[in-house]
């Protein structure tokens, strides 16, 4: 079985692959359904710190990230479950993103499903 999204075409300029998921803390008490920007090429997730103290992840670490112009900055990683339509990663360890309130998944969550991008029709499949 597969998921479809259809690409975000409000940003000025092509339009962009997204996808909704669920995401909780590993006890799944409380979560929020969000919508994240598919980035092939960030290594990991980021996701808003509002949202991961809203839902109560946990907190397990402290690392650094690097932007893409090579700036290092702090992150501080947490562990939550994430559900992408019937498809569930549990234990996923991703960034808290202090900087913006953008998310984007990236190639520790990717590399886990079959993504594909259809650009001509704008779509975006999930399978696993």
């Amino acid at each position: 079985m597969s998921v479809t999204f259809a690409y975000d075409a409000t940003y000025p300029g092509p339009a962009l692959p997204v996808l909704e998921f669920i995401i909780a803390a590993t006890d799944a008490e409380q979560a929020q359904t969000v919508v994240g920007l598919v980035d092939s090429g960030a290594d990991g997730t980021l996701i808003p710190a509002a949202i991961l103290h809203a839902i109560g992840a946990r907190k397990i670490d402290e690392a650094w990230a690097r932007t893409v112009s090579g700036e290092r900055y702090p992150v501080s990683i947490f562990v939550v479950t994430l559900t992408i339509g019937d498809y569930t990663l549990p234990d996923v360890e991703l960034l808290a993103n202090d900087r913006t309130d953008e998310i984007i998944v990236g190639r520790d969550v990717l590399n886990q499903l079959i993504v594909t991008l259809n650009g001509p029709a704008a779509l975006l499949e999930v399978s696993a």
